[in-house]
């Protein structure tokens, strides 16, 4: 009668001030940690494509969105306008993207997949396609 359940997230003893607190730290530090790594899985399995997640990502995200600028990118993607730019200067100087100029506005480029990284794209999806379900077999 009256025993804490397991879905009861109360101190156990009020010895131990911030009990939720500290556990709720325990499952952040966790779950960064599990990022951290898969982040690290999936660099090794891009690696034979010569791209890294960031790569994938900002590939993915202009093959959806084709013609965006930078800008606009950086800010659907968070990544700060300086890293999005030397992102976008590697990218392009691997033959992988394009900017042209923005028919809308003459001081912004848009940016564009080339057939090479359209072709590139394809093997990596299959890669990362290949990492999630690894990651979630074990998922029921």
């Amino acid at each position: 009668m009256g025993g804490a359940r397991a879905t009861d997230v109360r101190p156990r003893s009020p010895q131990v001030p911030g009990w939720t607190t500290i556990r709720s730290r325990k499952i952040t530090i966790r779950t960064s940690q599990l990022g951290v790594h898969e982040v690290e899985r999936l660099t090794e399995r891009l690696r034979p494509l010569g791209l890294h997640p960031r790569h994938f990502g900002l590939l993915t995200h202009i093959a959806t969105a084709a013609g965006q600028s930078q800008q606009a990118l950086s800010g659907a993607l968070g990544v700060h306008r300086t890293a999005m730019v030397a992102l976008v200067d590697d990218l392009e100087a691997r033959g992988l993207v394009e900017r042209r100029r923005d028919p809308r506005d003459r001081r912004a480029y848009a940016l564009h997949l080339t057939r090479a990284a359209a072709e590139l794209l394809a093997d990596a999806e299959r890669a990362v396609d290949a990492h999630e379900a690894e990651l979630l077999a074990s998922l029921d």
